[in-house]
């Protein structure tokens, strides 16, 4: 019978802990949202004081920061311009960490930061769905993002993702005329790389603020933030030709600007 009863406390025990626990961590997670939400508050009305005006939405949530590093990939460079311009005739290193390539259907300058310009000769190639176009001849990691006609010219835009995520100053732009492909142009970034670091992400409400901060010190107008959204930006170094860095773009009722999600380092989108 004590046995009994032992095993009952013991239980009671277990269970009363469990609740503690759960107390705990509830408590800590409502203090977590609580100073979360004092923080966007803050942030709006400093904001509302700037007269700038923002959906206090716009300033959910917080990332991890990664930044990439990509090795250039010729073989890669040849396959997606064989596809588009025929068979490889000729390959000349100009210097500078540029290679020029002549194709049966055309020319192609591709440079070490991934910019490309393709010339095709004689135009044949029909594109009737620009989306299907784009999923057939671009690498995978490239999306379909836009398709503009004027007259009888229509340019093509894909986009690259990371992790889900845009490279807004990587794009690929394909010129066609009469629904003819006559050139193409953009930048090119490999299938893979790897990260050479992560970082707490400096949150949406900081970058906010040193978006305010560099217009008044540049003498900017801004008086309305739209959108808020993460992704990459292509930068070449030195040591590093092809580097995506992870930044807030942050769209106003004036200019579009990236803050860099590390740093803080404001620009203007170009």
């Amino acid at each position: 019978m004590e046995t009994y009863r032992l095993k009952n406390i013991i239980l009671v025990i277990l269970l009363l802990l469990n609740v503690f626990l759960l107390l705990l961590v509830a408590s800590r997670g409502y203090a977590q949202h609580r100073s979360a939400q004092n923080l966007i508050d803050q942030t709006v009305l400093f904001l509302q004081n700037s007269n700038v005006s923002i959906d206090p939405e716009l300033l959910q949530g917080q990332d991890t920061a990664f930044t990439y590093s990509y090795e250039r990939n010729m073989e890669e460079e040849q396959a997606f311009t064989a596809a588009l311009l025929g068979t490889l005739v000729k390959q000349q290193d100009a210097g500078g960490g540029t290679q020029q390539y002549t194709f049966t259907g055309g020319s192609a300058v591709f440079r070490s930061n991934g910019a490309f310009q393709l010339t095709i000769a004689a135009p044949e190639l029909q594109v009737e769905k620009p989306e299907v176009f784009v999923k057939k001849y671009c690498p995978a990691q490239y999306a379909f993002t836009a398709a503009e006609t004027v007259g009888e010219r229509t340019v093509i835009t894909a986009t690259p993702y990371v992790d889900n995520l845009p490279v807004y100053s990587a794009a690929m732009e394909f010129v066609l005329q009469d629904g003819l492909l006559c050139s193409a142009s953009g930048f090119f970034i490999p299938a893979s790389g790897s990260t050479i670091g992560d970082a707490q992400a400096i949150g949406k409400c900081s970058s906010v603020i040193y978006l305010i901060d560099y217009c008044n010190e540049a003498g900017r107008i801004c008086n309305t933030i739209s959108e808020i959204s993460s992704g990459y930006v292509l930068q070449s170094t030195a040591s590093v030709p092809l580097l995506l860095s992870p930044v807030y773009c942050i769209d106003t009722n004036t200019y579009r600007y990236y803050v860099d999600a590390v740093t803080g380092h404001v620009s203007v989108a170009k």
